[in-house]
């Protein structure tokens, strides 16, 4: 499958849910496409000085889709965007905007899974800390019409999106078997250190 990649510092697992100002034509053009490409991937871009833009992303990235638009009081277009899965890019290349398309193939990931419940008291603990935040945060509560705090998969996906990790650790959570050691890693940081 072959659609185009935005490089952007976000890191996204599936069911994520960001916003995303879009002003670029080659962008504005992206979306306007969306429907005909089946969305877009964000790939996560690090900004590595004498480096073709090919070689400063991810070698994955969150495929999504568009689930609401507005137009800011910039006049700037704004998208929220749905993480529907995990793809890995395989190869890129540029269109005449120099917009980049990739050849990706799905990724599983632990993320695409909701059937696992809030049952430890560690979950619950880390689903009340969630809910904590998404009520003192009316942007990100906003982004989010509906909230799974009973499911394991969304609470520890959401919060390795909320926290201040590097790049390079959250990116060992992108693996299909990195659960157990994303939700370790996750109650180290918030329930062991209390932050």
């Amino acid at each position: 499958m072959n659609i185009p990649i935005f490089p952007l510092s976000i890191y996204l697992l599936p069911q994520g849910i960001t916003r995303l100002r879009i002003f670029e034509q080659r962008y504005l053009n992206m979306v306007k496409n969306a429907n005909d490409t089946k969305g877009f991937v964000i790939s996560y871009y690090q900004n590595l000085p004498n480096q073709p833009i090919e070689n400063q992303i991810a070698p994955w990235g969150s495929w999504v889709e568009i689930v609401n638009f507005m137009q800011g009081d910039d006049g700037i277009l704004i998208i929220d965007v749905k993480c529907k899965s995990l793809v890995t890019i395989k190869s890129t290349s540029f269109n005449d905007e120099q917009l980049m398309l990739g050849e990706v193939t799905v990724q599983p990931h632990w993320a695409d899974k909701q059937d696992q419940y809030a049952t430890t008291t560690l979950s619950q603990q880390l689903a009340l800390q969630l809910q904590q935040v998404f009520s003192d945060n009316k942007p990100l509560a906003d982004l989010y019409q509906q909230v799974f705090v009973d499911d394991d998969h969304w609470v520890c996906a959401r919060w390795l999106e909320l926290l201040p990790l590097p790049f390079a650790d959250k990116s060992l959570f992108s693996q299909q078997d990195s659960f157990n050691q994303a939700l370790d890693c996750i109650s180290n940081i918030l329930i062991e250190e209390k932050v």
